[in-house]
């Protein structure tokens, strides 16, 4: 796999995610709609590989699940913040079990219903607080694996 910083490389498997927030009250955001709903109990360990550099020096991610009835898991997203995501132009997977962060502010008893999930979404936060900021980075996969 090709992992150089030149600007327009072609990363085999990843998608170049290019974002420009200019208000980051509007959450910038990839929404993955999912055909259906999805029963993860037992597959809540979710995993997602990227590419970064200095092509997204302020970059931090929170990915949320989503059930059928639009509660999200907005009280412990899996959050990758500038400073724990490797900006050197190489791939790296970062891994969070959702298992016992299902909290959301919405939801029955407080938490989604991981029985049905229809959507998971990766929220891109970038820039300092009320910043705008521009960037890219590379997504290869967002996969849920089996709960050990």
């Amino acid at each position: 796999m090709a992992c150089s910083k030149e600007e327009y490389t072609i990363h085999s498997g990843f998608s170049r995610i290019n974002y420009h927030i200019e208000n980051p009250a509007e959450m910038a955001n990839l929404s993955f709609k999912l055909d259906g709903s999805y029963d993860l109990m037992g597959f809540t360990n979710c995993s997602i590989t990227m590419i970064a550099d200095d092509h997204a020096p302020n970059l931090s991610l929170s990915i949320m699940l989503e059930d059928a009835e639009g509660h999200r898991t907005d009280q412990s997203p899996f959050t990758l913040t500038r400073a724990n995501i490797y900006k050197d132009g190489m791939a790296h997977t970062y891994t969070y079990d959702f298992d016992d962060n299902l909290e959301s502010s919405s939801g029955p008893d407080n938490a989604i219903d991981i029985r049905q999930i229809k959507r998971v979404i990766i929220f891109i936060n970038s820039g300092e607080v009320g910043e705008a900021d521009k960037g890219y980075f590379w997504l290869e996969k967002l996969e849920f694996t089996a709960t050990e």
